[in-house]
């Protein structure tokens, strides 16, 4: 399988413990048109309603930037949407910012079209988009290449590391370090001998690091399942031979450089192990995000405020220790806290 290593070049996407490169704006094709909209009235919610109003037109704005414009009729109802914001008293600067968005639309004959009707392919120059659906984050959107098929609900993952194994648990949506972490992650520190991790989902590594710092070689995979839901596992000290040869032309970087690299879809199986051993076999991190729909903690506005610059992951990452098998949970739940700081104190949990 030709593996083939794309720069990000143009946008910078927003990855916690990781800097990313930038990638190079995918062409939009669209596929189908979609019925103009026909509302003559335009009615928005008062108070602390205001705000789940303000979310929603942001994220129309973001589709209708996807789509590749945006019809007349459709573009009235928006402006009137913001207009009656600003009557609500929605504060200067999200008024700014939706007023910014609408102005840079381009207007056509087409209305846009939403992710959950996706009628439109993003091309990436030498991806076989065909054999996998994936999602990129888009002027504040996660879009997929292509319509995605439906998820179970609810999503359980698959339990990535033997449990007999794990000592304490990082929970997701907590500050560590000084800094806010959407995932988690698992300690293994009394552990002697290696430790596998296998892939808590079926799906499409499409986002890799690999990078040395004073505790040698770490690996990271972001794989996502076609139907939204993505995990990122990283501090992984050692790969097996298949998930080594996605590194083959892989850039060489200098020590501490983490950003990220976008490869060629490289399917793996639910339970396939992708590390056979973590960083000095203490644990590794673990981050699950639902790519569709954005999660409560968002709603927040001081949340949304403190982690504007990070909502690629921040806005949509998960607790998964309600998402794992049922045997699992109490198992997982009845661990210590790994962080002394934080304990189990979670936005997510």
């Amino acid at each position: 399988m030709k593996r083939l290593l794309i720069s990000l070049a143009i946008l910078s996407i927003l990855l916690i413990s990781c800097q990313n490169q930038e990638l190079p704006l995918p062409v939009v094709k669209t596929l189908a048109k979609q019925e103009p909209s026909n509302h003559s009235s335009i009615e928005v919610a008062q108070g602390p309603d205001a705000e789940g109003e303000y979310i929603a037109v942001r994220t129309q704005l973001g589709q209708a930037a996807q789509s590749g414009g945006i019809n007349p009729d459709a573009y009235k109802e928006i402006d009137a949407k913001i207009r009656a914001l600003e009557e609500a008293g929605l504060e200067i600067e999200k008024a700014n910012e939706l007023r910014g968005m609408l102005e840079k639309l381009k207007i056509g004959e087409e209305a846009p079209i939403a992710p959950q009707d996706m009628k439109y392919l993003i091309v990436f120059p030498g991806w076989n988009t065909t054999t996998a659906v994936t999602w990129h984050y888009r002027d504040g959107i996660w879009v997929p290449t292509a319509t995605p098929p439906q998820c179970d609900e609810p999503f359980i993952f698959q339990t990535p590391v033997d449990l007999d194994l794990a000592t304490a648990i990082l929970y997701p949506g907590q500050y560590r370090g000084g800094d806010f972490k959407p995932h988690g992650g698992f300690r293994t520190d009394k552990t002697e001998g290696p430790v596998e991790v296998r892939s808590p989902i079926e799906g499409y590594i499409w986002r890799v690091a690999k990078f040395t710092d004073d505790y040698g070689i770490h690996y990271m995979f972001d794989i996502q399942h076609q139907c939204g839901i993505m995990v990122r596992l990283g501090h992984l000290a050692k790969v097996p031979p298949k998930m080594e040869a996605i590194f083959d032309d892989f850039p060489i970087r200098s020590k501490y450089d983490s950003r990220t690299e976008l490869v060629e879809p490289f399917f793996v199986s639910l339970g396939e192990v992708i590390a056979t051993d973590t960083q000095l076999g203490t644990g590794f991190d673990w981050g699950a995000y639902d790519l569709r729909k954005e999660n409560e903690a968002s709603k927040d506005p001081n949340f949304r405020k403190a982690h504007s610059d990070e909502g690629e992951q921040a806005y949509h990452a998960l607790c998964w220790l309600d998402l794992l098998p049922q045997e699992d949970r109490a198992i997982v739940k009845g661990l210590p806290a790994a962080d002394g700081k934080s304990g189990k104190k979670s936005d997510y949990c």
